[in-house]
């Protein structure tokens, strides 16, 4: 193949990169260059973007000749990877006009299946996304271990909210409702701020919708700590790194157009 890329991977590796984006989206956005593969999802109301960085390490063997996307359905690949066993290699290859996978075992290449084409993201969004999640700037962030994460989000889940309000202090981690009930962690160890805040004169509130959860839950589970970012320019950001890369929920916000993430090729 003169051009296109070839990409030999575990199983296991990419399970944990498509099961949270399958709770977000059926469909994604494959941006190949030499450093890797960029997944980018969205909701289909375009209220939460994630990003999902895979650097070329990661894979058993990865060759990018020539950066380019395409779009792929998630839901044709998850069916096809619950069809392989965890001692089974996936082989994924393609060019600009048609995408494959392959499964091989011990002495055997498996079944094969061409990815039906999917629409793609524009250039410019591409870009900007990329750039977006690369050089996101914030004033504040916070960790919260991914225990307390998990009971935050069960605790807003059962009292039916759409919407959590994170407010950071010196001393706690509090999440709130829309009808302002909430559960506090102040336990030392279970959340951090970066940059560290000695005097913290005004409490920072940073909101995210919980339209999406189950996405961010299955990331959790794969990160010690899920990192809140608030960002005048860019909004609300979510970090889950896993060993896989690092899982970004990006939220759009009233203030700001939305993208509109897939278009016509």
């Amino acid at each position: 193949m003169a051009t296109g890329f070839f990409v030999v991977s575990s199983w296991h590796l990419l399970w944990e990169a498509v099961a949270p984006i399958l709770n977000l989206t059926k469909k994604a956005t494959i941006n190949c260059t030499q450093s890797g593969l960029t997944v980018i999802a969205s909701d289909p109301d375009w209220t939460v973007v994630m990003v999902l960085e895979i650097e070329r390490t990661k894979f058993n063997v990865f060759s990018c000749l020539e950066g380019f996307s395409f779009g792929m359905n998630l839901e044709e690949f998850y069916k096809m990877m619950s069809k392989a066993t965890n001692e089974e290699i996936i082989t994924i290859f393609g060019d600009a006009r048609e995408v494959k996978i392959g499964v091989s075992g011990p002495g055997y290449f498996g079944y094969r299946l061409l990815i039906s084409r999917e629409e793609t993201l524009d250039e410019l969004d591409i870009q900007h996304l990329t750039v977006l999640a690369a050089e996101y700037s914030y004033h504040v962030s916070v960790g919260i271990r991914r225990n307390p994460f998990r009971r935050a989000m069960t605790f807003a889940h059962q009292r039916r909210a759409t919407e959590v309000t994170v407010t950071i202090t010196n001393t706690q981690v509090s999440f709130s409702t829309e009808k302002n009930e909430e559960m506090i962690v102040d336990t030392p160890g279970e959340f951090a701020i970066q940059p560290p805040i000695t005097e913290l004169i005004n409490p920072v509130q940073i909101k995210f919708s919980l339209r999406r959860m189950s996405s961010y839950l299955r990331a959790s589970l794969m990160t010690e700590a899920v990192w809140l970012f608030d960002s005048v320019d860019s909004g609300t950001m979510m970090l889950c790194p896993s060993s896989v890369g690092d899982f970004m929920y990006i939220f759009q916000t009233p203030r700001r157009p939305k993208i509109k993430l897939f278009s016509r090729a």
